[in-house]
């Protein structure tokens, strides 16, 4: 009975020892999947989507420096690669719009869309203020002041979006430090939890063993003063027995069954 209750109590201790292993390891799991949730939103959409919107402003910038360029230039090969120059800018400008418009929350759309529409405005006016620059300079500085009445005006605008972006990831990044604090703080203490256990059952198991080898020497020094007891019950025994043998008055030895003469005799 001793014998199972020890291995009943060895195999619930190894038990608790893989069940804090167990813990800690899904804890930690656990611990970087939200780490590595939250870093994906800062790389994958904030990061992407503040890169989008200021490479829009960029491109804006740089359709209006071509454009006063273009009525300044006085070469014709230099215009020519200009006007190249001012279709590229249109289609990464689109391209650079639909990037921020997949990663655009829903409040954002409704400026989205007035920024590509002040876009296709700009790009028609500054198709116009090219042509009209082939022809007479001062008529294409008058005409390129007409972006200024554009109903939207994109820089405020794509400000707007920036400053927002800029929100946005500022506050995913926070919220990513606070899943890393909370991370690391669910591992400290899981971990701390499982030494505690750890050690508290190495303490009991090593016990237990301590206490097993005591009975196992206690065990055995019993049996040898129990040996010792028989061979001397044993001893006294065969005195007993000589004594007996001695005080019949008869001469008795003992002969085996092959006829054989034993040793043992009487006095």
């Amino acid at each position: 009975t001793d014998g199972v209750v020890r291995n009943v109590r060895f195999v619930v201790l190894i038990a608790a020892l893989l069940a804090a292993v167990a813990a800690t390891t899904v804890a930690g799991l656990h611990a970087m999947h939200n780490l590595d949730g939250a870093l994906s939103r800062v790389v994958e959409t904030d990061t992407p989507r503040l890169l989008a919107i200021t490479h829009v402003r960029r491109l804006f910038r740089s359709m209006v420096v071509l454009e006063r360029d273009f009525i300044l230039a006085r070469d014709a090969a230099e215009r020519k690669t200009m006007n190249t120059k001012a279709g590229t800018l249109g289609a990464e400008l689109s391209e650079q719009l639909e990037r921020y418009a997949r990663l655009a929350p829903p409040d954002d759309q409704q400026t989205l869309a007035d920024i590509r529409a002040a876009r296709d405005r700009f790009i028609a006016l500054s198709a116009q203020v090219r042509d009209k620059a082939l022809q007479d300079t001062e008529a294409a500085l008058v005409l390129a002041k007409q972006h200024s009445k554009d109903p939207v005006p994109w820089e405020k605008s794509i400000g707007e979006l920036v400053k927002k972006s800029e929100q946005r990831l500022d506050e995913q990044v926070a919220e990513t430090h606070a899943v890393y604090v909370q991370a690391r703080s669910t591992l400290l203490w899981v971990s701390a939890l499982a030494a505690l256990l750890g050690a508290g059952l190495g303490y009991v198991i090593f016990r237990g063993i301590g206490k097993m080898v005591s009975e196992v020497l206690h065990l055995n020094q019993h049996l040898e003063s129990l040996v010792k007891a028989r061979t001397e019950s044993l001893a006294q025994r065969e005195r007993s027995l000589r004594l007996v043998l001695d005080s019949t008055g008869d001469g008795l030895i003992e002969v085996g069954r092959d006829g054989r003469f034993t040793g043992a005799v009487s006095a």
